[in-house]
């Protein structure tokens, strides 16, 4: 198997040497329609990062709140998505 290239960061998996992930896109009749590999380190930092983006969010929210409070701007409803 030749040396592929990582889907998140672009760089060469060297194949043999570090560990990888490949990932299989099937269809509905369990055909395989693409194939994707990554660095097992950027797959798990993708995979983690959907919980360190909201703990982010909660936290610009709050230094947001803090800071309108001592400007004296009344609280405004704030949205997490």
């Amino acid at each position: 198997m030749k040396n592929k290239i990582c889907m998140i960061c672009k760089m060469t998996i060297l194949i043999g040497k570090e560990e990888f992930v490949e990932v299989k896109h099937y269809s509905d009749k369990e055909e395989i329609l693409s194939k994707g590999y990554y660095h097992i380190k950027c797959y798990r930092d993708r995979l983690n990062g959907g919980n360190n983006l909201k703990m982010l969010q909660e936290k610009a929210a709050r230094i947001i709140d803090f800071a309108g409070k001592k400007m004296g701007i009344e609280e405004q409803e704030v949205i997490t998505i």
